[in-house]
C-alpha cells in the first residue's frame, strides 16, 4: 500500500462501500489498484455524496483540511486513489487503523 511516500504528502489507495449504516474503516484488501484501504461509506453514491462523506471522514480522522484530500481517481468508482497533503504515508496508516481499534 506505498504508492507515494513524501514526508509531506501521501497517496493511498481506498475500496469503498456505499451506503453502509455508518462511515468506518473496514481493514486491508486488494483492488484494481492493489493492495488497499477498505472502507464503508455513510452514504449513497448519488451526486458526489459518498465522496464528500469520504473527504469528511478522512480529514477529520487525519487532522487536516478537506482541502488537503484530493481524490485523484476513481470519483465514481469504489476503487479510489487519495492524495493527502501535510503527512507521510506512515503517518496516514498510523492514524487510520488507530480509528478502527
Amino acid at each position: 500500500m506505498t504508492l507515494g511516500d513524501e514526508q509531506d504528502e501521501a497517496v493511498i489507495a481506498l475500496r469503498v462501500k456505499p451506503r453502509a449504516s455508518t462511515t468506518r474503516i473496514i481493514g486491508k484488501t486488494k483492488s484494481k489498484l492493489g493492495a488497499a484501504v477498505s472502507m464503508e461509506i455513510a452514504a449513497p453514491p448519488v451526486s458526489g455524496r459518498a465522496n464528500k462523506e469520504l473527504l469528511r471522514f478522512l480529514s477529520k480522522t487525519l487532522g487536516v483540511s478537506p482541502s488537503d484530500i484530493t481524490i485523484i481517481s476513481g470519483h465514481s468508482a469504489r476503487d479510489k486513489l487519495v492524495r493527502i497533503r501535510g503527512l507521510s504515508q506512515n503517518k496516514v496508516f498510523s492514524l487510520l487503523f488507530a480509528e478502527k481499534r
